[in-house]
């Protein structure tokens, strides 16, 4: 069953300096971090990249668009807050410029296995090992923890399982940092969201 996502995007900018010159009212900001959010069904992932100085917000924009094909602005939708509700053997599933999230759930189990991959051209920027801080869970708001952190290739197929349910709330999240083409120092992934299976 195929998922049909309604997906936008929103910039963060911290640390911004204000560049100002005799006679210009304002220059090029410059900031020392640019993200970007994807906001879905269910689901939600932000790609920040940090510089060691400051770096002007317009090259950050285009730096992050070469890297994803996307640099905002815009807002995220409500629906990324929101919890994802599929029938139990129906797999929840998002993808984005960033990656592909995946969930299923047996009807009567209590499991639930997932399994994420970062977007192949995402993939092709990067040129480090990835970073995962390990899956972290609530479960009706029960806390489950972290998962195995990983140093691994870029192309790895991350994956775990969530102990859960039939109509049990999961409530995920997950960070990934490497190196890509460009000024940044690092980029960090962070992804998360809400799903429901029911009986």
């Amino acid at each position: 069953m195929k998922n049909k996502a309604l997906s936008t995007f929103a910039v963060t900018l911290s640390a911004v300096v204000l560049v100002m010159s005799p006679g210009i009212a304002q220059a090029d900001e410059l900031v020392n971090e640019y993200s970007v959010s994807n906001g879905a069904d269910g689901y939600n992932s932000t790609l920040t990249l940090e510089y060691d100085a400051p770096i002007s917000k317009t090259e950050a924009a285009k730096e992050v668009k070469e890297i994803v094909g996307e640099a905002g602005p815009a807002t995220i939708s409500p629906q990324a807050g929101k919890v994802a509700v599929r029938k139990c053997n129906v797999m929840f599933s998002q993808k984005d410029s960033k990656g592909n999230m995946s969930i299923q759930h047996k009807c009567k189990s209590s499991k639930s296995p997932w399994g994420f991959t970062l977007n192949k051209n995402l993939q092709k920027v990067i040129t480090s090992k990835v970073d995962e801080n390990g899956m972290s869970a609530k479960v009706n708001g029960k806390d489950l923890g972290k998962q195995a952190d990983h140093n691994v290739a870029k192309n790895y197929f991350f994956h775990g399982t969530f102990t859960s349910k039939d109509n049990q709330t999961i409530d995920w999240r997950d960070t990934f940092k490497f190196k890509v083409k460009g000024k940044s120092k690092i980029t960090t992934l962070t992804i998360g969201g809400r799903v429901k299976f029911t009986a």
